[in-house]
């Protein structure tokens, strides 16, 4: 690792990665237990951090997962769920 490599690390707390994702606290750390998002790390004796582009990097899955099932359905004929383009379901 360079030394540019450990100036871009950023730490954020609870507040923000919930503000960042939308989830509960109880959401984020049973999906941490769960291995299911990034896991905090310990940044003093009694605080923990998250790596803020690992948070990121995880937002942007969830994001790509939602695009690429939504297109899926809609290269898939034979799929089991049909998809009706049309009013009311966001196409």
């Amino acid at each position: 690792m360079s030394k540019s490599d450990f100036d871009e690390i950023e730490f954020i707390r609870l507040p923000e990665v919930k503000r960042l994702t939308g989830l509960s606290t109880a959401t984020i750390y049973r999906m941490v237990t769960a291995g299911a998002f990034p896991k905090q790390v310990k940044i003093g004796a009694q605080a923990v951090g998250w790596v803020k582009a690992e948070v990121l990097v995880w937002s942007q899955a969830k994001v790509n997962a939602s695009r690429l099932a939504r297109w899926h359905y809609l290269d898939c004929p034979n799929c089991p769920i049909p998809l009706r383009i049309g009013k009311g379901n966001g196409i």
